[in-house]
């Protein structure tokens, strides 16, 4: 290649440089389930555009460690933190909550030990704040130190969390 060539190349190659720092992308609309539907995020009011941002999902893990408990080991996403949930099953309900009753027969009939915790109560309410709970249900899977691995709200959720781990 002569010299003038390689003067060309680098000319181009300059150009498409200043043209990619100008590329301006446009906003992505993110859409996440809230009460029962799917819609965007920046619809959402003040308060739920903040529970959204705080929310945990989770995954099943098939090669985390063992326990006494091998069908609740699962794995925690966006840290790729292994979750061994050999801990506590804390399940934070209240009495006039419809979408509770679905969610303790799947608990129940899972055999595992857990705490269901009325949030009606002074206490369950201290506990609710200290783990950040804000909606009945919410079931936290805790590791040994009680430190929070997952959380779910949803009974179709757990059971399948559930009935995928056995």
């Amino acid at each position: 290649m002569n010299t003038q060539n390689i003067e060309e190349l680098n000319r181009k190659i300059e150009a498409l440089k200043q043209e990619m720092n100008s590329v301006q992308g446009t906003d992505t609309e993110v859409y996440a389930r809230i009460v029962g539907y799917y819609r965007s995020v920046a619809n959402w009011n003040k308060g739920k555009r903040e529970e959204f941002g705080i929310r945990k999902n989770f995954v099943l893990s098939d090669d985390a460690p063992s326990c006494e408990w091998e069908h609740t080991h699962i794995e925690v996403t966006g840290n790729g933190k292994k979750a061994d949930i050999c801990g506590r099953i804390l399940c934070f309900v209240r009495k006039t909550c419809p979408n509770c009753p679905p969610v303790k027969t799947v608990l129940d009939q899972s055999g595992l030990p857990v705490e269901y915790i009325d949030v009606d109560t002074h206490e369950g309410m201290e506990l609710a704040m200290k783990y950040g709970v804000m909606k009945a249900p919410t079931v936290l899977f805790l590791d040994a130190e009680n430190g929070e691995q997952a959380r779910t709200g949803n009974a179709a959720e757990l059971k399948s969390l559930l009935t995928a781990a056995v």
